[in-house]
């Protein structure tokens, strides 16, 4: 992930974030997909306050531009994007962000 621009420490965290949600929604219902992907949204949404939009979408363009990069990713984005459906991958790539954003000023 790094080659993606996002620094190593935080890539193994993500990729297991990642196994686990595959493991645990292997065979699940749609339904149940969703229900988790709303749960993830509210969570956020308590989280992150006001901010909750400008972060998500900010997130989902850094998430966009990782697919772009790396191969791995766009094919995880393209096939099943709820993989990263998690509060812990959503926070994380909100750090990068900031990080950057510091980091530029």
């Amino acid at each position: 992930m790094s080659d993606a621009g996002i620094p190593k420490h935080l890539g193994a965290p993500i990729f297991a974030a990642v196994d686990s949600l595959a493991g645990k929604f292997a065979n699940a219902s749609p339904q149940a997909v969703e229900a988790h992907v709303g749960s993830v949204s509210y969570q956020l949404r308590q989280a992150w306050g006001s901010e909750h939009a400008v972060r998500a979408q900010a997130v989902a363009d850094l998430i966009a531009q990782m697919a772009e990069k790396h191969p791995r990713i766009g094919q995880l984005v393209d096939a099943a994007p709820w993989l990263l459906a998690d509060v812990g991958i959503a926070q994380a790539l909100w750090n990068v962000i900031e990080h950057r954003t510091r980091k530029r000023a």
